[in-house]
């Protein structure tokens, strides 16, 4: 059980779908207040469609962190299942140096970097004025700055396994 008798097979989906639900409005609200704050005849949402590609930078650099350590430190479990599937699992695991942590940090960072670049070649693209196409990013900055700093807090956590495996 976690927290308040609800079990962690409930809540951790829950929160799963309650993360993404909000990551997914603040982005359709930094459209649309991009819309308003650069004033242009741009539809809202064909602004979300054309800044969304900037936002894969983002989810690669925290996907990368995220899972880089757990998938390096596995793979000798991985490698052992693949080479005999039908013997019983051994649990193997590589050890790995300090400074790799370090590694997911810059992922994220060059994904958020790379995100802004984007962008800022997005709007340039897309809306005619120059003034227009930087307020354009005011909040969508914004948007991006926060997934970053949620990705990196993220990361910071220790890690543990899940109490229902």
């Amino acid at each position: 059980m976690v927290g308040a008798g609800v079990p962690a097979q409930v809540l951790y989906p829950a929160t799963l779908l309650v993360g993404f639900l909000t990551f997914h409005r603040l982005y359709w609200w930094a459209a649309r207040e991009a819309r308003d704050v650069a004033p242009t005849y741009t539809d809202a949402a064909v602004l979300a469609r054309r800044f969304a590609p900037s936002l894969l930078a983002i989810a690669a650099g925290y996907h990368l962190a995220h899972y880089l350590v757990y998938a390096l430190a596995l793979s000798p479990s991985l490698f052992g299942a693949l080479l005999a599937p039908l013997d019983p699992p051994v649990a193997r695991t590589l050890v790995l140096p300090g400074w790799l942590s370090g590694v997911g940090v810059a992922a994220v960072l060059l994904g958020h970097l790379l995100a802004i670049w984007v962008a800022h070649a997005t709007a340039y693209d897309e809306l005619p004025g120059r003034l227009q196409a930087v307020r354009s990013q005011y909040t969508l900055t914004l948007a991006m700055v926060f997934y970053t700093m949620t990705s990196l807090w993220i990361i910071g956590q220790p890690a543990g396994e899940p109490p229902f495996l």
